[in-house]
Formats: C-alpha cells, structure tokens, sequence
C-alpha cells in the first residue's frame, strides 16, 4: 500500500495549489478497481465529495489543469528516484516557473 500512497504526493512541489503539489496516476482498470480509483487523487482533492465510482467522469474535466502521470506507479516512482539522484528538476521549481 505504501508504493501506491507515496506517489500521491511526493516529488511534486510542497506548495498550496492543489493543481502542483499532488499527483494523479494512470493505471490499468484492475488497479483502479483495487485502489477504489483513488489513483485519480488529485481529482480526489479537488472535490472530495466525490464519490469513488464518479472520480473517473470527474478526471476527463479536470485533466488539463492538474498534474497526471501516464506511466503508472512506476512511472512516478522513476520521476520521484531521478529528482532525488538529480537527474531531473525538482517539480519545486518547475511550479515556480509555470
């Protein structure tokens, strides 16, 4: 459970806006259904009222605003590993930029 958690949050810059500092990750539907698509947690943040069945519908608005990593857990836990051994930016200074 903790590889899936972790990348909700780590690596993406530690400021207020929800639309940087957490990630949503895509994931094949078996994953979705285990995790009650709570890979879509950005949108989660947006508007927890949401139900678990409806986050899908809620991620086709909202994509263009947030952060979404298409590669899966993997792909995240790459991001979070190259910023670490500083083969990448921080996602810090990425948000300042942009």
């Amino acid at each position: 459970m903790r590889f899936i958690r972790f990348v909700e949050h780590v690596g993406r810059p530690m400021v207020a806006e929800m639309r940087h500092n957490t990630r949503t990750t895509l994931v094949s539907p078996l994953w979705r259904f285990l995790c009650w698509n709570m890979n879509y947690h950005a949108e989660n943040h947006y508007v927890p009222s949401t139900p678990f069945h409806a986050l899908p519908a809620l991620h086709d608005k909202l994509k263009d605003h947030i952060h979404v990593e298409p590669n899966g857990y993997i792909g995240a836990h790459i991001d979070i590993l190259s910023q670490i051994m500083g083969r990448k930016s921080r996602s810090d200074s990425m948000a300042a930029s942009g």
